[in-house]
């Protein structure tokens, strides 16, 4: 994976919240799912997105939904 996808606010929170084996296994799902979807390879599902927001905020980390679903296209861009 290149690290220097892993920017942007979505990476930040999933570094912040405790990296992504932390969050893989608090949303329940495979942890090569978060390393996709940090580096761009493709967006976690919406209800999963949703569910990263609400961890998000609990953690009070300003994290919008457009912030996880369009991490994918930023990264496809070479914004990031």
């Amino acid at each position: 994976m290149k690290i220097k996808n892993w920017t942007g606010r979505f990476p930040a929170f999933v570094f912040a919240y405790g990296g992504p084996l932390k969050l893989a296994a608090d949303l329940g799902v495979v942890h090569s799912s978060v390393y996709h979807w940090m580096s761009g390879s493709w967006p976690p599902k919406y209800k999963t997105a949703q569910r990263i927001v609400e961890l998000a905020n609990s953690a009070k980390f300003a994290l919008s939904i457009d912030d996880v679903m369009n991490h994918s296209q930023t990264v496809a861009r070479g914004d990031r």
